[in-house]
């Protein structure tokens, strides 16, 4: 039974603001405690929670979800989101089902997911200058200066290739379907432990996505990094600028993202809603 729920929304969202107020006095009447949390304006932002909550619900889309999502993946909360975004693939309830749904969670008819999450870190001669963590992905970008990126990839120690292009995306199963998959990368089940590396316009065609087993250690070389401007940047948030010989290293985080699903949720009715794919059977 959840005592205390963390309710999380948008302060400029009216639409995410209805829904708390809904939520609200429905878990009130239930007798049910709710802390209300603002997302946070920044992703260096710490969550302050001077009483545990036992569930926390993100109103919002995926981008909220993210944030919120990767703050309290300390804590060991689980989350479970109702969509008021668009594609809404982290945000399973709808807000038409909301009070429904809700219920059915308050009744024990859900399970957690454990979602991989990935730890990137910047070093510069062995020390860490600047490391956060990524549900989706970690993207390797050009800046401002429009020249193409040279960098090289080595997996476990062992080289992997030499590359110029605008970038890389290195992805979770979480995040296959997010960046990663505008760039050509391949849908990836969250329940396997794997990483996805995507190339974002590779000078070289035959450069393609390529998926490793998720324990491997990541590290990116840039080349001639004083010739042009690189961005790393963490779920679409943090955003760190390479300095000179910086390397980047990114491997599995050692903490998950605890996700709320229904019982009866089905990854596979999931893609086909939010991808829009046709049903001949239907």
């Amino acid at each position: 039974m959840f005592k205390t729920i963390g309710i999380f929304t948008k302060s400029d969202d009216q639409r995410a603001s209805n829904c708390l107020l809904e939520l609200d006095s429905y878990l009130a009447a239930k007798a049910i405690s709710t802390i209300h949390f603002l997302e946070p304006e920044s992703d260096s932002a710490k969550l302050s929670i001077s009483d545990p909550i036992d569930l926390a619900i993100v109103i919002g889309g995926d981008g909220t979800m993210l944030r919120v999502s990767r703050l309290l993946a300390p804590y060991g909360t689980p989350v479970v989101g109702i969509n008021r975004g668009r594609l809404g693939f982290l945000t399973e309830i709808s807000a038409t089902n909301m009070l429904t749904d809700i219920q059915r969670v308050l009744d024990g008819n859900y399970f957690i997911q454990h979602r991989t999450m990935l730890s990137c870190q910047i070093e510069d001669n062995d020390k860490v200058v600047d490391q956060a963590n990524a549900l989706n992905d970690v993207v390797i970008g050009r800046g401002r200066i429009g020249r193409l990126i040279e960098f090289e990839i080595i997996v476990d120690g062992q080289r992997v290739n030499q590359t110029r292009g605008d970038g890389l995306i290195i992805s979770t199963p979480t995040g296959s379907t997010a960046y990663a998959l505008a760039a050509d990368g391949p849908i990836i089940h969250p329940g396997l432990d794997v990483i996805a590396l995507v190339p974002i316009s590779p000078h070289t065609l035959s450069h393609r996505p390529i998926v490793i087993n998720g324990s491997s250690n990541i590290e990116i070389r840039l080349i001639n990094p004083e010739d042009t401007e690189v961005i790393v940047s963490v779920d679409g948030y943090m955003e760190y600028t390479i300095k000179n010989e910086e390397k980047i290293k990114i491997s599995r985080s050692d903490t998950k993202v605890r996700l709320v699903h229904l019982t009866d949720y089905n990854y596979y009715d999931a893609l086909r809603s939010k991808l829009g794919w046709s049903n001949p059977m239907s």
